[in-house]
């Protein structure tokens, strides 16, 4: 029997997700303490150091809170990508994998913000936290260009 060829490809947030991520960048602003319009880096920095104090153990999350906050977190860390290089939210489907995603406006190269922070948010030492090298290295041109259309996903 052949097997049918699945392609990599992406749609629009339905409505409803949208206004879950507005609400959820919300909360991470009041989290953070930072007003909305700052800067990508004030913003990246304030997450990582976020990510930081519950790495070292300096704050105390029960399951439920640091999963809220990895979502929270997550969609700031992926709405700067949006605000500060142009990519763009959708939902991504890789040959039958969907996910929440951040692309980058020729679709090269996509990330799971809401995973990737999560992720983040369960390390513990030696493991290095990650949230703000990918950031610099989004911004210092390394996933800026590639195959279109590829959805790599590095993050």
């Amino acid at each position: 029997m052949p097997t049918k060829r699945t392609t990599k490809t992406d749609s629009p947030l339905p409505p409803e997700l949208q206004a879950e991520l507005k609400d959820a960048i919300k909360k991470a602003y009041k989290y953070l303490t930072l007003k909305p319009g700052c800067s990508a880096k004030k913003i990246q920095d304030a997450i990582f150091k976020a990510i930081e104090v519950v790495y070292r153990g300096k704050k105390k999350l029960k399951k439920q809170a640091l999963e809220d906050l990895g979502t929270d977190l997550g969609c700031l860390w992926g709405q700067t990508l949006v605000d500060e290089f142009g990519w763009e939210w959708c939902m991504a489907d890789l040959r039958g994998d969907v996910f929440v995603a951040v692309v980058s406006p020729n679709r090269a190269f996509a990330t799971q913000p809401l995973g990737f922070i999560a992720d983040q948010l369960q390390k513990r030492y030696p493991e290095d936290i990650d949230s703000l090298i990918a950031f610099n290295m989004i911004a210092a041109g390394k996933y800026s260009k590639g195959k279109a259309k590829d959805y790599h996903v590095f993050a």
